[in-house]
């Protein structure tokens, strides 16, 4: 669980309700002026939030106090600004790791969030998974559309029905996971209405309402076929510059000791490590400090919240060479979220190289904030 601690602020409030409360990974804590920040920040935290003026202050001396506290002093503050609003030209210079603005953009806060903490930029893997999808009972049935992509939380629709769906309407789905014979039958709250990237359609992403987990086991018993578990497994080819697999969840009880005697460059592929956090990262970066004999690791096709814990972290890539990696990308067109594999030489210019989506062949856009995402590379 992160925890992110905030002068009361309603836009940061309504925005981290309607992008990220449905989060079981992340909370949000509010007080009210300085004295209480400071005293909830030493309780333990892992991202702050300040308002430029506060009710007994100014924004910049909450984070000077916060700096001076040796505890405090790497915590990531931001400064939170109304948009066209008085800002310093440096937001460094007064104590905070970066400026965010609010209100903010649906999604938009999503991503501040997950750069600054390095989690993932949900709690649960989204697939592209076709599906077609019910609203009501069998008898009084309503066809609503095909799914673009499926999680544990919920679902985006791409859908023509003629029905007004708003932001807070609740529908009942019906739909049948991949390998599975019985329905899923589910409530949803509409979250988001997209009437510009799926055209003629509309984009609709609904997340799932607590409910009866016999009617939803369909689509949990799909969820763990998919998942398997993610069991860790570890593979080493030997020779001259030895090869390593990782794959499955990198957890504090993962066994890596077939690691300990390796030496020389090592190559090592990521592609199948899954559900990569701040804790798997520091599972890392104790395996590299153990293994003195090894010059130089070479990563390939590093997870991308592998990359968002090398942004937060730098020691993190201590005697390690990312030679590529994975990079978030969304459809305009189709609405399908994607990930492609960047080598560390096309990221050199910090730029988002395009790609066609799989599914429709329109272009896709980067899905992150390319500065922030490819800081890494140096």
């Amino acid at each position: 669980m992160k925890t992110i601690v905030a002068t009361r602020n309603p836009d940061l409030q309504r925005d981290f309700a309607r992008d990220l409360l449905r989060r079981r990974d992340l909370r949000l804590v509010t007080v009210e002026n300085t004295r209480d920040l400071l005293a909830r920040l030493r309780q333990g935290a892992d991202l702050c939030f300040v308002d430029r003026v506060l009710s007994d202050g100014e924004g910049k001396d909450a984070a000077a106090a916060i700096r001076a506290d040796k505890k405090l002093v790497n915590l990531p503050v931001l400064l939170m600004v109304t948009p066209g609003g008085p800002r310093p030209d440096d937001p460094r210079t007064q104590g905070f790791t970066d400026i965010v603005e609010l209100p903010s953009p649906p999604g938009a806060l999503t991503l501040v969030i997950g750069r600054w903490l390095g989690v993932a930029l949900r709690d649960s893997d989204r697939r592209a998974v076709r599906v077609h999808v019910y609203s009501g009972d069998v008898a009084s049935s309503e066809y609503l559309g095909v799914s673009v992509d499926l999680s544990e939380m919920g679902i985006l629709l791409r859908t023509s029905t003629r029905r007004e769906l708003t932001a807070g309407q609740t529908l009942a789905l019906r739909f049948t996971p991949p390998g599975q014979s019985r329905e899923a039958t589910l409530r949803a709250t509409v979250v988001r209405v997209d009437d510009k990237n799926f055209q003629p359609a509309r984009g609709v992403a609904l997340n799932f309402v607590e409910g009866d987990a016999e009617a939803r086991a369909p689509l949990d018993a799909y969820l763990a076929d998919l998942h398997g578990g993610w069991p860790f497994r570890v593979e080493v080819a030997p020779g001259v510059r030895p090869s390593v697999t990782l794959a499955g969840r990198l957890t504090e009880d993962a066994d890596l000791r077939a690691l300990a005697s390796l030496s020389g460059e090592v190559d090592v592929r990521m592609r199948d490590l899954r559900g990569v956090n701040s804790d798997s990262a520091q599972r890392w970066r104790d395996l590299v400090l153990r293994t003195p004999a090894v010059s130089r690791w070479h990563l390939h096709e590093c997870p991308v919240g592998f990359v968002h814990q090398a942004n937060q972290n730098p020691s993190l890539l201590l005697r390690t060479e990312v030679e590529s990696f994975h990079a978030p990308y969304a459809c305009a067109g189709c609405g399908l979220e994607d990930e492609r594999v960047i080598t560390a030489g096309e990221a050199k210019t910090r730029r988002a190289p395009p790609f066609a989506c799989r599914a429709c062949n329109a272009q896709m856009h980067f899905d992150d904030l390319p500065d922030a995402f490819f800081a890494f590379v140096g």
